[in-house]
């Protein structure tokens, strides 16, 4: 595998433009940190790239009242040149966001449940929700939608009992798209439903058990991934605070893989040496950053399968493997939050982001990068714990969105959410003049027709010349192409 050490990031705050390190003119190009607008009022738990219209929308979830100086209460939508508030009608008039709840947990794009056939994703938001007497909740949205007839169609909406939603994840087991739902919840619309759920999203159908609710011993699940890979072995993989998944059965030590059928041992599981009980992932991540597919995954454990791995390890369908001396903190229970797999033109790595202070032998504050050979921090990190990433293309490039729990993000002040651009993306678009250099006449052509839709200055290629436009040039001004 080909590495190229990340030497300096360039850091975009607002239209202030500063490089770090050297100047990248002649050199390969660098990462980019941005700012998107003011960022929230309060943490992000929750984001997910959803399909709609001609492109794709980011949301986030979480626990704020405003993104951006904007009331939006909890729920948003970046549209690639800025926040937009989810307004649910028909209500009239229309409620903002959803006011009065505690928080969004867990968002996960589904198809439509109206038609299937249709590009559009929806989105299935949960939490804890305030949608008249639900307290701990799932929707499906948009909530509405009129039939051929003009009859509006009701709204996917289940409550939960217990203690809440930790993840959604939707894919195809054993022949069946399902979204499965996990938490610390015991029922689901009053059914006994013990910490894992699943449905079809057939209007007519309901809310099952994964595993038999008298059967299944454990406090939570916290993380799924739903992994489509016959050869690697497909199914849901889920980690939780649990032992065996049944009374009498084997030990799976808090990470399991279902078929649809039955489950799946993943060698000897997640465990904490210190303590010597199973310990659960709080993230996990499936792809190939070289080595061949890998379920990625996260958490506090200290072995997995009898392997030294220190908070973060691979599975590679077979046998678990640490990657190099994993991920360290002092004084969190759950060091990663996050993981995703990302290029950031340096080759596709595994970024890992929560609260944790070492990634290998290297200081790393809160995010670091793994390639397959060795752990990186990502420049100087966060001030805070990282929640949640996601890879997005808001039509300016593809690019690692992250959220949490912080104000900085390598220098730049994001409040609680920013993007890291690949520069692999933004590095020759960015050139509008094709003069080999991104400079003040790339800049100025911008200028000179934004608003219009045109191509020249049109950097994205979207037809139009606007705000994405302008921060592609902005992104890699300075640098060649």
């Amino acid at each position: 595998m080909t590495r190229r050490t990340i030497r300096s990031f360039a850091l975009i705050a607002g239209s202030t433009i500063a490089l770090a390190g050297a100047s990248v003119t002649g050199a390969p190009c660098e990462p980019v940190i941005e700012a998107l607008g003011t960022g929230t009022s309060g943490p992000v738990y929750a984001m997910i790239s959803v399909n709609r219209g001609e492109g794709r929308q980011l949301y986030i979830g979480g626990q704020f009242e405003t993104v951006d100086g904007e009331v939006m209460n909890n729920i948003s939508m970046w549209d690639g040149s800025g926040w937009n508030a989810y307004r649910f009608l028909p209500l009239n008039p229309p409620n903002i966001g959803i006011p009065g709840s505690a928080m969004v947990t867990a968002l996960q794009a589904v198809p439509s449940p109206f038609d299937p056939s249709s590009p559009d994703e929806h989105i299935a938001v949960a939490g804890d929700l305030q949608f008249g007497s639900s307290s701990h909740a799932v929707r499906i949205f948009p909530p509405m939608e009129v039939s051929l007839t003009g009859t509006p169609v009701s709204d996917f909406d289940s409550e939960v009992t217990g203690f809440g939603i930790s993840d959604l994840a939707y894919g195809e087991v054993a022949g069946e798209n399902k979204l499965f739902m996990g938490g610390a919840f015991h029922e689901i619309d009053g059914e006994p439903i013990l910490r894992l759920g699943q449905r079809t999203l057939a209007w007519d159908d309901t809310w099952s058990p994964v595993v038999e609710s008298d059967g299944f011993i454990g406090a939570s699940v916290i993380a799924l991934e739903a992994v489509e890979d016959d050869a690697f072995g497909a199914g849901l993989y889920f980690s939780g605070s649990f032992a065996r998944l049944g009374w009498d059965g084997p030990l799976f030590n808090s990470i399991a893989r279902w078929d649809g059928t039955e489950f799946h041992q993943l060698g000897t599981g997640l465990i904490d040496e210190i303590i010597n009980q199973p310990t659960q992932a709080s993230a996990m991540a499936f792809g190939d950053i070289g080595g061949g597919p890998m379920l990625f995954v996260g958490g506090s454990m200290v072995e997995a399968g009898g392997v030294q791995v220190n908070s973060i390890a691979g599975w590679d369908g077979s046998v678990w493997h640490a990657l190099g001396s994993g991920i360290t903190t002092s004084g969190f229970a759950r060091p990663i939050n996050a993981l995703v797999i990302f290029d950031d033109g340096n080759g596709p790595a595994l970024y890992a982001g929560g609260a944790f202070d070492t990634a290998g032998d290297s200081p790393a504050s809160n995010l670091a990068r793994w390639d397959g050979e060795d752990w990186e921090a990502v420049g100087t990190g966060t001030n805070g714990r990282i929640r949640k990433m996601t890879v997005h293309d808001d039509g300016s490039g593809p690019a690692l969105y992250i959220a949490g729990e912080f104000t900085q993000l390598n220098g730049v002040t994001v409040n609680n959410i920013a993007r890291l651009r690949s520069c692999d993306a933004a590095a020759c678009p960015a050139d509008v003049t094709g003069d080999g250099v991104v400079d003040l006449a790339d800049l100025n052509l911008v200028l000179a027709n934004f608003g219009m839709d045109t191509d020249e200055g049109d950097a994205n290629g979207d037809g139009t010349v606007d705000l994405a436009d302008l921060n592609l040039v902005l992104a890699q001004f300075g640098g060649s192409c």
